[in-house]
């Protein structure tokens, strides 16, 4: 979990009941709330193991390791995704790893499971 620049905590779940995982915000009277279960392929990313990030403007950012509407190689689960959540759960996909016309090599990356890092220069990096 991380501590937001409003005090509240926030971190994410791997799977959540019956969803593909989740963004959730724990405030410091221990009050949890969902901000966003993941739907999974092909409309969702799913299973979010990085953990968050937050930027300016406190919006939080991730990637999930499923998920996301690429399926290369005919996969189930989607090559995954990065995503920005704000405090209210105003949720938006930003990247789907994978690419619809690959077979089983994934020219752009696939499955992220690595924390996303912000440069000086605002931009984000990572590893598939």
């Amino acid at each position: 979990m991380i501590l937001g620049t409003d005090g509240n905590y926030y971190g994410t779940t791997t799977f959540a009941g019956t969803s593909f995982g989740a963004v959730f915000k724990v405030t410091p009277d221990g009050t949890e709330t969902i901000l966003h279960a993941f739907a999974g392929f092909p409309t969702d990313g799913g299973v979010p193991v990085a953990g968050l990030v937050q930027a300016t403007a406190e919006i939080l950012y991730g990637s999930t390791e499923q998920g996301g509407p690429n399926n290369p190689g005919k996969r189930v689960s989607g090559c995954g995704t990065i995503f920005s959540i704000k405090p209210n759960g105003t949720t938006a996909t930003l990247y789907s790893f994978g690419s619809a016309a690959d077979e089983w090599y994934y020219v752009n990356g696939c499955n992220p499971t690595e924390k996303l890092l912000q440069g000086e220069d605002g931009t984000f990096y990572g590893t598939t």
